[in-house]
This record gives structure tokens, C-alpha cells and sequence, in this order.
């Protein structure tokens, strides 16, 4: 039997590549498995250590993408992609976070100027690599480009992805 995850209010499965040194490689393969109705990706592949496997899986509905690849390997054998916010598979290359570890343990700001943001907007970078926006006026926070957002600024907690790998 297959697994659903739905609801989540961010990634509905995030593979993420925290800070550290670790070596280990691995592979992952879901079969009859409904990602739906999330909050941001239905799923984000962001460790190149691991190849991902979807088999007969349902990706749907999610706000962003159906699945952001960063990095990871993705195979995906019979799977059905419907009204993904953006696209059913989004693809991006990885790059390593940059800088000390005292930098890696919190989010970063960015040069706001170089990526064209709006007045009254920050760009800052989180430990895992994401890039998240602030709007200074209303205090809150969204994952997408200002200039890409089709609604108002939401709120969202950009070390989120560090919380859900704590929990697991």
C-alpha cells in the first residue's frame, strides 16, 4: 500500500542537505504514493546524494511544483502530474551553501539589487541554500519572487525546512 501526504503547509516531502560532512549515499522509492494539496512543492529533492524513484505515484495540486529537483537524482515510471501551481517537475542545479558555519547556522541576507527586487523587499538566504523574500511593511515572508507572486506576501517560516528534518 502506497503512502498520501497532503496538507502539509510547506514541502509535502522534503529531502534537504543540511550542513556537514556526511558521506553516506542513498535511494528512495515510492510506489502508489498521492503528493497533493500542499503548501509549496509536493515533494523537494534537494541532497545529490540520493536517487529518487517514483513509481505509479499521483503529484497534484501542490502550490508550487509538483517535485523541485535540486540536485537529486529523479526517475519517475507511470505517475500522473495534474494542476501543479507552477510545474509538474522543476529542475534546478545544486549549489553548495557558501560561507563559515557561523553563517550556515541562520539566514543570510542577500544583495536585493542584483536579483531586482521591488522597493521595501529583502532577499535572504537560509542555511539549506533557499532563497526567501521580506517585505519590510507588513513583516512577512514568501518563498517566491516579489516580482513572480501572482497574490500579497504570505507568511512562511524560512527555517521551516530545518524544522521538518529535526522532526523525522
Amino acid at each position: 500500500q502506497g503512502c498520501q501526504v497532503r496538507g502539509s503547509r510547506y514541502d509535502g516531502l522534503g529531502l534537504h542537505k543540511l550542513k556537514g560532512e556526511s558521506t553516506h549515499r542513498g535511494r528512495i522509492l515510492a510506489t502508489d504514493c498521492d503528493f497533493e494539496d500542499n503548501g509549496y512543492d509536493g515533494l523537494y529533492l534537494g541532497d545529490p546524494r540520493y536517487e529518487v524513484t517514483l513509481r505509479s505515484c499521483t503529484v497534484r495540486r501542490n502550490l508550487r511544483h509538483g517535485i523541485c529537483v535540486r540536485g537529486s537524482q529523479l526517475e519517475t515510471i507511470d505517475c500522473v502530474f495534474e494542476a501543479n501551481g507552477k510545474e509538474a517537475i522543476h529542475r534546478e542545479e545544486y549549489r553548495e551553501p557558501r560561507g563559515s558555519r557561523q553563517t550556515l547556522q541562520g539566514p543570510r541576507e542577500l544583495d536585493g539589487a542584483g536579483i531586482g527586487l521591488p522597493e521595501q523587499w529583502r532577499a535572504f538566504r537560509t542555511a539549506e541554500g533557499l532563497t526567501y523574500y521580506y517585505h519590510a511593511p507588513t513583516g512577512t515572508t514568501q518563498w517566491s519572487h516579489p516580482a513572480e507572486a501572482s497574490t500579497s506576501p504570505s507568511t512562511v517560516d524560512p527555517s521551516a525546512s530545518s524544522k521538518l528534518m529535526d522532526n523525522m
